[in-house]
């Protein structure tokens, strides 16, 4: 073997060599960041963060472009070496470059590059253009491997995992953990903590009680009911017959049903009759219901107040949207 032969072999081994370090510093500096912390670059505008958050969010295939690289480099890598040292000292030098390549592959393809690259927020960003042209040159060996590793799956009747939800016990140990880390302040960590609370509170505890509440009898005179809905201090009001909710009643469009009835006495329409065309329907919930779910049930439906009651169908109160926003904002 001429001698330039094997200068070129041999740098041509040291380049493999270091895009195989390259490619494995990428595979798990992608999945280290973590991914509010991408998005977070995307509100950035920061170079580059576009690209990271497709590496990231595609890591299967992210995963195939860079084994699949690794091992061809440290191929062509191992096989030029080989035939150099083979050269210079015969067939011995086969066994010293296998031996040898596995040692070196093992620090400074796996373990050095995986270091480095842990959490590596700069190498992740500038390395992401260079993977995303190295993908395109690669792409039908990463269609290959992946349309392989599908059928691999299907052929085992492997399901993907679905991502779980973070359970409360974890959210409460980031919390702890991001307080040492990032020095949240007191007042922060309780509203953090009254969030991850708003699910283990019941309706009961931000309930009005009805004796507090403003209602509107039905049957009542209009001059009262006029008086009622004038000085009401909310936007809706619990209106009740005898001992029934027929519905909760929307105070400005109650006033206007008033002047609309002494306005035009040709309707012949009693303004009890008139308020109940105008009546929502009363959303009842049990007063030992979770805080979360009404809050988000009322959100859906789009409702401002729910009516409460207890196991025996009784009515105990009220709830509204602010009341149970407050068990997160309030006394902070």
């Amino acid at each position: 073997m001429e001698p330039v032969q094997m200068a070129v072999y041999l740098g041509i081994s040291i380049v493999m060599l270091i895009f195989a370090f390259f490619l494995s510093a990428s595979e798990i500096s992608f999945v280290s960041i973590p991914s509010q912390r991408v998005s977070h670059l995307l509100r950035l505008n920061l170079k580059n963060a576009e690209i990271l958050e497709y590496f990231r969010d595609n890591y299967h295939r992210t995963l195939i472009l860079v084994l699949s690289g690794q091992i061809i480099s440290v191929i062509i890598a191992t096989t030029l070496l080989t035939a150099i040292a083979e050269e210079i000292i015969g067939w011995l030098g086969i066994v010293v470059i296998d031996i040898g390549m596995t040692i070196f592959a093992l620090i400074f393809v796996q373990i050095v590059p995986k270091k480095y690259g842990l959490e590596n927020e700069k190498f992740a960003l500038s390395f992401s253009p260079t993977l995303k042209k190295i993908s395109k040159i690669m792409y039908l060996v990463i269609l290959f491997f992946d349309k392989e590793t599908t059928l691999f799956f299907k052929i085992l009747k492997i399901k993907k995992e679905k991502e779980r939800a973070i359970e409360e016990g974890e959210m409460e140990s980031m919390l702890k953990q991001s307080q040492m880390e990032l020095d949240i302040l007191p007042d922060e960590k309780k509203m953090i903590e009254k969030v991850l609370a708003f699910n283990d509170v019941t309706v009961a505890e931000p309930m009005i009680p009805i004796v507090n509440a403003e209602t509107l009898n039905i049957n009542s005179e209009e001059n009262k009911i006029s008086e009622i809905l004038t000085n009401a201090k909310n936007d809706f009001i619990i209106v009740y017959e005898n001992n029934n909710i027929p519905g909760i009643l929307n105070v400005k469009e109650g006033l206007k049903n008033i002047v609309k009835i002494r306005d035009s006495p040709e309707l012949q329409k009693s303004l009890k009759t008139s308020l109940k065309e105008i009546l929502i329907a009363p959303y009842f919930v049990e007063k030992d219901k979770k805080v979360g779910a009404v809050f988000k049930e009322m959100k859906e439906k789009r409702l401002k107040l729910a009516v409460v009651i207890d196991e025996n169908k009784k009515v105990k109160g009220i709830v509204k949207m602010e009341n149970m926003f407050e068990e997160i904002v309030g006394g902070v």
